[in-house]
């Protein structure tokens, strides 16, 4: 099992946000004279804490997400503008 485990967060770790629940979660480190990740064992309260939005990237991760959501505002309006201008069209043309 632990050789799976290894496997499976040596594909995972990719992700900022998997890789940040598994380093913290799994007590995960680079072992750099194995080119593979020591962990400990799983404290599943702190993993359940994580998964619940309460880990130490949840804070980062929602930042994040309404800088994006902030930042494609323009897009919204623009669609909003583009639908009513068609809207304007369709009954200019029906009139």
């Amino acid at each position: 099992q632990d050789v799976v485990r290894v496997l499976w967060l040596q594909g995972k770790l990719g992700s900022s946000l998997w890789g940040c629940l598994m380093l913290q979660v799994f007590h995960t480190k680079v072992n750099l004279s194995s080119s593979y990740y020591d962990f400990g064992a799983i404290d599943w309260e702190e993993f359940h804490e994580v998964l619940a939005g309460k880990g130490p990237c949840n804070h980062e991760r929602m930042a994040a997400r309404v800088k994006a959501h902030e930042d494609g505002a323009w897009v919204r309006e623009a669609a909003l503008a583009y639908a009513e201008k068609q809207r304007q069209r369709a009954l200019a043309a029906a009139a």
